[in-house]
């Protein structure tokens, strides 16, 4: 494997104007020096795209590209569409990433994974931080496809899940093969505005072999920010509800092409993905939502509402090892108590 491969970073941008420098300064300062940074200027109002301007003239590895608003999705098929490097590596406009991330996701790629994950810190408005811990990671590394599943041993519980759910569900602190994303097509559904990475993650690694694994915090998100995604149409809890709907028609439609599940693991799989998105719409409707109590009094008679809230038992929850705050927050809401649930709901994860 060579070690001057080319890493093509793509971070879409818009209107972040507070946050991309510091962004791209964190991109620029790696340690690891065979870079091209690929700013998608998805037609920011504000002056985040003078500020990529700014520096394309100071570095020759940034690229800019300024186009019309289509979403973060096709931003990064933008990027995906431009990329020169072997490795693809994607950023948020509003995070930050610590100065060897890229030399230490590299060294695994050389060893020979198909992909390479490191660990990541949630950061918040107030300055706090939080170290995201997820567990198995040595397992994953070892069958990485297996990312999301139960598995075959009784110790893996949905507690668990969540947790490793979470790296199929980041491509911000990954490195991937550019070579596989072309033979097998793999791009971002521009349809899909929330957890399209997710998408994405899922068909990639269904063709991977082995993960690499940097077992250090080397990228903060920023969570909660003003005008991200989340915030925004949490006020259109309608909307959100059909966005998550469509991503689970294209996750049933991955799940469906991975040969290394039983037909009884993919209904398990997918059973838990509806219950993600039940729980995390709810979840954020309560904490962002000003019409929280019109819109569940509307859901209540959804069907795949009462579905999912009906087979979200107690018992099943205490079973699978919950949190015990998710099964407070979900007992709450079974009891219509949804200010309860508000209150709780905006408490930090």
């Amino acid at each position: 494997m060579q070690t001057n491969a080319l890493i093509s970073v793509i971070v879409p941008v818009y209107n972040i104007e507070n946050y991309i420098a510091q962004t791209v300064q964190s991109i620029l300062a790696q340690t690891y020096p065979h870079l091209e940074i690929l700013l998608i200027d998805d037609g920011s109002v504000d002056k985040s795209g003078e500020i990529c301007d700014a520096f394309a003239k100071q570095d020759e590895r940034v690229r800019v590209i300024h186009k019309t608003n289509g979403g973060v999705s096709r931003a990064r098929n933008e990027g995906l569409r431009l990329a020169k490097g072997e490795w693809i590596a994607f950023a948020d406009g509003d995070d930050i990433l610590h100065p060897t991330m890229y030399e230490k996701l590299a060294a695994q790629m050389q060893t020979g994974a198909d992909i390479s994950f490191c660990r990541f810190r949630r950061t918040y408005a107030d300055g706090s931080a939080l170290d995201f811990h997820e567990k198995r990671l040595g397992a994953l590394a070892q069958t990485p496809w297996d990312i999301s599943l139960i598995v075959k041993d009784n110790h893996f519980t949905l507690k668990d899940k969540f947790f490793v759910n979470n790296i199929y569900g980041s491509v911000w602190r990954s490195l991937f093969k550019r070579e596989w994303i072309e033979k097998y097509a793999l791009r971002f559904f521009e349809d899909v505005s929330i957890k399209e990475d997710r998408l994405f993650m899922l068909a990639y690694l269904t063709h991977c072999e082995r993960a690499g694994m940097v077992d250090e915090y080397l990228y903060d998100y920023r969570t909660e920010r003003t005008g991200s995604a989340l915030t925004v149409l949490a006020n259109e809890s309608d909307k959100l509800y059909r966005i998550g709907q469509e991503n689970m028609r294209y996750f049933k439609a991955i799940v469906a092409q991975n040969a290394h599940y039983t037909e009884q693991e993919k209904q398990t799989l997918i059973f838990y993905e509806e219950y993600e998105i039940w729980f995390n719409l709810v979840s954020n409707i309560l904490r962002y939502s000003p019409s929280y109590r019109k819109a569940f009094k509307g859901y209540q008679k959804d069907e795949f509402f009462k579905r999912i809230l009906k087979n979200t038992t107690m018992k099943w929850l205490f079973s699978q090892g919950e949190p015990k705050r998710r099964i407070v927050v979900i007992a709450l809401f079974k009891c219509k108590l949804w200010g309860l649930v508000r209150l709780l709901s905006k408490l930090k994860k």
